[in-house]
């Protein structure tokens, strides 16, 4: 998941090493995407570069930098690395893995007092443009920032700390432009637009799978660090698009801290973490959601994986049983739970410290809570597919290998959505005439309002 605590010597998520990856044709060329009336402005127009794009996410705690690019053959292909501080320069410790080097934006950069701003924003930056280096920057591709999840917040905090970080955040882009010249553009991507690109992935990926299994509509429930966000062309608010704060770090440390305490003060942490997660989702007004099969992505995605539900089409009464009952077996087994050891199988890197089992069986049960609570604004008609990743190419690359897939993240869609003006969702199941209403209002227009 996301926030857990991983070896520096020993990831294997691709979306933290330097590898390279790619993800299916289900990221189509024009001519597959689902056909509507043509008139001159449902015309395409491609806008990436052969050169490829750049997208970084800055998140809660991580600054992630993919390379992404689409193939003749209909397939993107991509390498991502995370920006790091070997040197521990201006990486502040992180109460949730303290050992890691990866930067944060909000927390290493835009947090500093004013007399260590300037140096923080250098080495911010100098580490930034050495890891496009790494990725194969030849300095013609372009080169996309979008601020989302901790960092988000740290720019909306009201007052004095608000304006603050506005202003560091704006140092910041205005050194990354002296740098890169006009082909970097930096962002603060609203829960909207998050919420807009995660569809466009979760689509690309989807689509045909849906399709084939007579699902129909691909509707979108992605979780991030700090935030939720969902799409469905039938929600009420905001084009059918919603996004809920819901932090998930500050119950990682209360479930930690109550697991020192007692068994019982670990179910009673667990089940205050429950109730604050449907206090937010109540408090953000989250409506009833629609009928269909929802496609969940990121930590959801990543807690199926726990779970070993991922890619299967699985039922909302399912699913509720099966996250309490592995959220019970983790509370009492904790890091030596074997599905806790199956996915972090990292050993201690010294003598005395905790297996990363052991740092991260919190993260996984803080995600199941909160997935838990966002389930009770589904019906028993409703469905879930978890997917983390795209599938790679039928074809052996260069050099004798396969590709790996790439992960289904925003920046993903970003890719995607930047070459194509076609719509989000496929029209079986809404029927033809509603459906390309629905489009012409809500997913005609490209994603380009990010604020």
């Amino acid at each position: 998941m996301t926030p857990e605590a991983e070896p520096e010597s020993a990831r294997s998520h691709p979306r933290l090493d330097v590898k390279e990856a790619s993800h299916g044709a289900a990221a189509r060329s024009p001519a597959a995407a689902p056909a509507v009336p043509e008139t001159p402005s449902d015309q395409v127009t491609p806008t990436e570069s052969d050169h490829g794009e750049f997208v970084c996410d800055c998140g809660s705690g991580h600054t992630s930098i993919f390379l992404l690019a689409c193939g003749a053959d209909g397939y993107w292909r991509g390498k991502s690395d995370d920006l790091s501080d070997p040197d521990r320069k201006i990486v502040m410790p992180d109460q949730n893995n303290p050992h890691s080097l990866k930067v944060a934006l909000a927390r290493d950069v835009l947090s500093r007092p004013a007399e260590q701003l300037e140096f923080a924003v250098q080495v911010f930056v100098e580490s930034f443009c050495a890891t496009l280096k790494t990725l194969g920057d030849d300095g013609q591709a372009r080169v996309f920032i979008g601020a989302t999840g901790g960092v988000r917040k740290a720019l909306n905090k009201p007052g004095a700390e608000g304006l603050k970080c506005r202003a560091a955040f704006a140092k910041v882009g205005a050194a990354l432009e002296q740098a890169l010249g006009t082909r970097v553009e930096i962002r603060e991507l609203n829960g909207t637009a998050e919420a807009e690109y995660e569809a466009s992935a979760a689509y690309a990926a989807c689509d045909a799978i849906f399709r084939d299994a007579g699902r129909g509509v691909v509707a979108i429930a992605a979780a991030g660090g700090a935030t939720c966000q969902f799409v469905h062309p039938l929600l009420p608010k905001a084009g059918g698009r919603v996004s809920v704060h819901a932090d998930i770090y500050e119950r990682v440390t209360a479930i930690r801290n109550a697991s020192q305490e007692s068994m019982e003060a670990l179910r009673g942490a667990a089940k205050c973490v429950l109730e604050e997660y449907a206090v937010a989702f109540a408090e953000a007004e989250l409506p009833t959601m629609p009928d269909g099969t929802w496609a969940g992505l990121t930590l959801f995605a990543d807690f199926a994986e726990l779970g070993g539900f991922l890619e299967e089409f699985i039922s909302v009464p399912e699913l509720k049983a099966r996250i309490e009952a592995l959220v019970e077996e983790v509370l009492q087994q904790k890091g030596s739970h074997p599905r806790c050891l199956a996915k972090w199988p990292y050993p201690a890197r010294k003598e005395g410290e905790q297996t990363q089992a052991q740092k991260n069986w919190p993260i996984g049960v803080a995600t199941g809570l909160r997935l838990r609570a966002f389930l009770e604004y589904f019906s028993d008609a409703s469905s879930f597919y978890f997917i983390q990743r795209l599938p790679p190419p039928p074809v052996i690359e260069a050099g004798g290998q396969t590709a790996q897939a790439l992960n289904l993240d925003w920046p993903i869609g970003r890719a995607v959505a930047s070459r194509s003006a076609r719509p989000q969702y496929s029209k079986e199941g809404l029927g033809a005439s509603r459906w390309h209403r629905l489009w012409r209002r809500r997913w005609h227009t490209r994603i380009v309002r990010h604020e």
